[in-house]
């Protein structure tokens, strides 16, 4: 008898600790916002081609054209990639200024 009692404490516990993990592993889907900045089309442009992912590029102070869109991102995109449609509203005015 004790067996048993022993046996499904030890399974209530095990299930406990998987419950535990999977519960909290929910939350560490942490994202990130990325940078894609304009390196084509015209100055205003608003079609994502037109945006590459450029690690340590910047913008510089200029209300008259679109430098940049941002994007939340689970992992850090290639080189180059361009941002999805949505993060076309997130566009920032300004002159990119590229590494």
């Amino acid at each position: 008898m004790k067996t048993n009692t022993s046996k499904i404490k030890k399974l209530v516990l095990g299930l406990l600790v998987v419950g535990f993990a999977l519960g909290t592993s929910a939350f560490t889907n942490v994202r990130v916002n990325y940078n894609f900045y304009r390196t084509s089309g015209p100055i205003n442009s608003t079609n994502p081609n037109d945006y590459e992912y450029i690690p340590g590029a910047s913008c510089l102070q200029n209300e008259n054209q679109n430098c940049r869109v941002v994007e939340d991102l689970p992992t850090e995109p290639a080189e180059g990639a361009h941002p999805s449609t949505s993060a076309m509203s997130t566009i920032v005015k300004g002159q990119v200024q590229l590494p």
